[in-house]
């Protein structure tokens, strides 16, 4: 790789170090040419699994965990399908590739809502998301149970993912989904 390419690369490193996005990043070489990686030389693959439900208060684990299961039967993206996949497992619920209910209509994530999610012919509206994005599509302030559990995921390295639902006008949080880095 050209010392051009190299400064170039290195600067980027720096810049996204000195964001925030990466509070420490490092330039290696291989023979393959060069990865920034975090400080522990930890690379991942870009996406995340999921590990775990955590419902909400006054929700159950089975009732998220379905919420979850249905709302990403459409989602392509890897998260989309662990998430279906840690629903079967932890249940025996159809998986991945299974149809949506019919009429369902899915609801694609896009960068403006940070959500997708699944519109049920029966009314009833799940979607998941962002924390922020689905507390403004809520209407309504996290519950603290749920505050909390995102920022342990958080804390841990993971990402939370927050579910909800909207069924006759009331909207409501079910949990969320605790999503991991997959390390290469």
């Amino acid at each position: 790789m050209s010392p051009t390419i190299t400064s170039a690369l290195k600067m980027t490193a720096e810049r996204i170090a000195d964001s925030g996005v990466a509070s420490r990043m490092t330039l290696s070489a291989s023979s393959d040419g060069y990865a920034v990686t975090n400080m522990a030389g930890t690379i991942t693959y870009g996406n995340r699994r999921a590990s775990r439900f955590v419902p909400a208060e006054g929700v159950t684990l089975a009732e998220l965990t379905e919420a979850a299961r249905i709302a990403s039967l459409a989602d392509l993206t890897p998260e989309g399908r662990s998430i279906v996949d840690l629903a079967v497992a932890d249940t025996g619920a159809s998986g991945t590739g299974a149809p949506l209910p019919a009429g369902a209509e899915p609801v694609e994530f896009t960068a403006q809502t940070r959500m997708s999610g699944v519109d049920l012919p029966d009314g009833r509206e799940l979607r998941k998301g962002a924390g922020s994005a689905v507390e403004a599509w809520t209407g309504v302030g996290l519950p603290a149970e749920v505050g909390a559990a995102g920022y342990e995921i958080s804390m841990s390295g993971g990402t939370p993912l927050l579910v909800a639902e909207r069924r006759a006008g009331a909207t409501r949080v079910l949990g969320v989904v605790h999503l991991n880095d997959v390390v290469k």
